[in-house]
């Protein structure tokens, strides 16, 4: 958890947030999407206000970035054996197309065998 003088504001302020402290809020929030945060600011007036702390963008940006995908493993059969090939999201840490598409794959075929942020 980040310290309290980092966060900017009161660990035992629980009002609007169901009982929860509001560090425990604070550190929940700087855990979501951009896309989903103007729907948690919505919420009450008490997660508007912790997301727009000043405190609030420096752990926000430095989890999200975090979360950003390295890339993902395309997987198909030749000859009856599997073949497993891994498309970096970053050019310069591999030779393959960032933005391969996948519609080249049979549909009956193919199935996501396992997704991680991490």
């Amino acid at each position: 958890m980040s310290s309290q003088a980092e966060q900017g504001h009161g660990a035992g302020d629980d009002q609007d947030s169901g009982g929860l402290p509001e560090d425990q809020m604070f550190e929940m929030l700087t855990r979501v999407s951009l896309d989903d945060l103007s729907a948690c600011r919505q919420v009450s007036a008490q997660w508007r206000r912790l997301t727009y702390e000043p405190t609030f963008s420096s752990p926000h940006r430095r989890r999200r970035a975090a979360a950003v995908v390295s890339g993902y493993f395309v997987q198909g059969m030749v000859r009856n054996r599997y073949s497993t090939t891994f498309v970096s999201m970053h050019p310069s840490q591999s030779h393959a197309d960032p933005r391969v598409s996948l519609d080249f794959l049979p549909a009956g075929h193919v199935r996501v065998e396992a997704v991680s942020a991490h």
